[in-house]
């Protein structure tokens, strides 16, 4: 061994032990119901220690980014989890050709933050900015913006395979592998790199209405179902009475701006807390809140889509997580079950006494890009933010959880696999019945399963 390799091999074991945090950590995710002990948290800084971190290490690999995925995806008991918030560059930007290219610790607000300036916006990405993109890429998220899901606005990934190396996937290139990857979560290789196309920050117009469920079926197929000229939408249940919906839509428009301001500053959310805390969480409340905020969002408001597009999830934290939590579940139903799926939901959640805090109704169109696509046909998604209490038998939380997700199975509908793996490997097969091909797929990439977590665990592994 030459004085250099020796001196090189020293300060690489030198980075290692500086990227280690810590030993025997219990990992949480943002719920902080499904902690999982693993051996190392590592924080890699670039590509490169990334690298030598995966060919070195002999353990299953996790990734973790904001860690709001709530059900064990971001770790393996005794494995190690690389924490990506420190890859987090903008790589380039395209601003004539509106593309980007970022590593996946960046978060959304940093995108903004670059390409406000240029009047650009990100193309698709959840209601809140504070996600990274490469959690973000690896369940395929979608948001209120009609037009699809994540996978419809990414040009190519760069991607580190359990070998060391990096191969660049599109749909020109490692096709398998960029379908699989994108909703894949982080069971293929860490996404160092993905770049993605960007669209125009117009002004954009709220117009708000109240109707009844059987009413919003209707005016959705006759106002907003291929309509272009719609930019976001969503439709609130008020899951004290499931009678009534307040649909909220945004639209193009050549008016000038009500609000100056071109992003939020979510760095102090305490009267939204205490509101939410109040409206949402306490029952003689939530009848207040079903008489009150349409009346607060029926005010005339155009703002800039990037405005509308940076919230924070701060605006929905609770003020503690003890004795209870908030855990999130997302079901996609065929857009002529929706009235029916809800008097089931309805049913159940009565049932077991849930106290749902929010019912959101987006639209989702049909994506079959992603192996593990959760909207093979036009769908609803249907947002549900409940609180639980932390004390609660979680077998309790299993039971109601998998009954509604029988009840969206006998619809023709799936469920969203970032949250809780309270379902059955049989549900879970039945909602992804591609299962077989991602894990073909798995099997050319990482056939010695290197990267897995919990979800991996539980339904992946025989």
């Amino acid at each position: 061994m030459t004085r250099i390799t020796y001196i090189y091999n020293f300060l690489m074991l030198l980075v290692l032990h500086n990227a280690i945090t810590l030993c025997h950590e219990t990992i949480y995710d943002v719920s902080r119901l499904s902690p999982v002990t693993v051996e190392q948290v590592v924080t890699p800084s670039s590509v490169s220690e990334l690298q030598s971190i995966i060919k070195s290490t002999k353990k299953p690999i996790s990734f973790a980014g904001g860690r709001f995925s709530q059900g064990g995806q971001i770790a393996c008991p005794n494995g190690i989890v690389i924490d990506t918030t420190k890859l987090n560059a903008i790589v380039s930007c395209n601003i004539d050709q509106k593309i980007i290219t970022v590593q996946p610790g960046t978060r959304w607000s940093q995108i903004q933050e670059y390409i406000d300036p240029y009047n650009l916006s990100v193309h698709v990405m959840q209601s809140y900015n504070n996600f990274t993109v490469g959690g973000s890429l690896s369940v395929n998220v979608h948001g209120r913006d009609p037009k699809g899901s994540l996978i419809k606005t990414v040009e190519s990934i760069k991607i580190l395979l359990a070998d060391g190396s990096i191969v660049q996937a599109s749909r020109e290139q490692h096709t398998d592998l960029f379908y699989a990857a994108l909703g894949g979560y982080g069971l293929l290789g860490a996404i160092v790199e993905v770049t993605l196309k960007l669209t125009d920050n117009i002004n954009i117009e709220r117009y708000t209405h109240s109707m009844s469920i059987s009413e919003y079926v209707s005016y959705f197929f006759t106002q907003i179902y291929n309509n272009e000229q719609v930019i976001f939408h969503n439709a609130n249940v008020y899951p004290n009475e499931f009678k009534k919906v307040s649909v909220i839509t945004w639209y193009k428009t050549e008016n000038n701006v009500t609000i100056s301001q071109r992003l939020q500053q979510p760095d102090f959310y305490i009267k939204e807390m205490i509101a939410e805390q109040l409206l949402r969480r306490i029952s003689p409340f939530k009848h207040i809140r079903s008489l009150l905020e349409p009346k607060k969002i029926s005010k005339k408001l155009v703002t800039y889509r990037n405005y509308e597009m940076s919230y924070s999830t701060k605006s929905l934290e609770p003020i503690m997580r003890w004795p209870s939590t908030s855990i999130l579940q997302e079901y996609f139903v065929p857009l002529h079950a929706l009235e029916h799926f809800l008097q089931q939901y309805k049913t159940i959640i009565q049932k077991y006494n849930v106290n749902v805090l929010n019912l959101s109704i987006r639209y989702v169109p049909q994506e079959t890009e992603s192996i593990l696509n959760y909207a093979p046909q036009d769908s609803f998604a249907l947002v549900a933010y409940i609180n639980v209490f932390r004390s609660t038998e979680q077998y309790i939380e299993k039971k109601w959880t998998r009954d509604i997700i029988n009840a969206v199975l006998s619809v023709g509908g799936t469920y969203y696999l970032p949250y809780h793996l309270y379902a059955t490997k049989q549900q879970f097969q039945h909602a992804y019945p591609k299962l077989q091909e991602f894990l073909n797929i798995k099997q050319k990439y990482d056939p010695n399963n290197t990267f897995t977590n919990s979800l991996h665990q539980k339904y992946m592994v025989p």
